[in-house]
């Protein structure tokens, strides 16, 4: 089943996706989102992959990432919670929250 929003449209979509030897993706929410994930990553897999240096995300280096993918995309309505699922079990993380140095940001702003 896939919805955009409250619009139910398609029945047949596969929610799970492989992003890697060791990586792999799935979804429970709206698909817009996952869209918008699942295009990211490929474009950064690819961006890595362009490199030719052998080297590719690890699943903790690629939830990293994703983590500030989705801090930078998200409004204060949309808060994301990811796990990290390993041969030892699921890691689950809550989202994220940051500290903010509101003197900093009245100086960058220029208000003082």
């Amino acid at each position: 089943l896939v919805s955009y929003g409250s619009l139910v449209r398609y029945l047949d979509f596969e929610r799970v996706s492989v992003i890697a030897d060791s990586t792999m993706m799935a979804c429970s929410s709206d698909i817009a989102d996952y869209q918008l994930l699942k295009r990211r990553i490929e474009e950064q897999t690819h961006t890595d992959g362009l490199l030719s240096d052998g080297f590719t995300l690890s699943p903790r280096a690629l939830h990293s990432w994703i983590t500030r993918v989705l801090y930078n995309h998200r409004c204060p309505f949309k808060i994301y919670q990811l796990a990290i699922v390993t041969p030892k079990g699921a890691e689950i993380r809550g989202p994220l929250q940051f500290e903010i140095n509101w003197e900093i940001a009245e100086y960058v702003a220029g208000y003082e």
